[in-house]
């Protein structure tokens, strides 16, 4: 029998009052605001998950303050769907064991407005790494800059 299953994966990272981008060519993810979540579609039911400890590095060409590039990764025993069963069962699933990390490292980013960018890059979960395109908006706001 085979299953089904979509997994959605949203970024989300602040910047917070450290991270001015005139001064900085690398910058981390504000590790109290940041996250990782994933959907997961299925025939019978959906699942929701969260991960609020992500690490996050973002590169900024320092001439034109826009992102080069993006690393974030996070321990998947770190992710709660809100069933601590489901998330046990999911992580035997998973061999979170052997795959601890789901990982996405940036290859390409293109601005569509100062405010809208793709990220593209590979997305490595399970031991299987697939390119994906991630659309970010930047929302800034006095001393952070939020990407969605």
């Amino acid at each position: 029998m085979r299953r089904d299953i979509l997994l959605v994966v949203t970024l989300s990272v602040f910047l917070g009052p450290s991270a001015a981008f005139a001064s900085a060519h690398r910058l981390a993810a504000d590790k109290d605001s940041s996250f990782m979540s994933y959907h997961v579609y299925h025939l019978f039911h959906s699942v929701d998950g969260i991960s609020r400890h992500v690490s996050c590095d973002i590169a900024v060409d320092s001439s034109t303050h826009r992102i080069t590039s993006v690393t974030m990764e996070s321990d998947v025993n770190s992710f709660d769907s809100g069933n601590k069963a489901r998330d046990k069962t999911a992580m035997r699933a998973i061999e979170s064991d052997r795959y601890p990390l789901v990982v996405f490292q940036s290859d390409s980013i293109s601005y569509d407005s100062d405010t809208t960018l793709n990220v593209k890059g590979l997305l490595s979960f399970h031991g299987v790494a697939r390119e994906v395109a991630i659309p970010v908006i930047i929302i800034s706001k006095t001393n952070e800059i939020i990407c969605e």
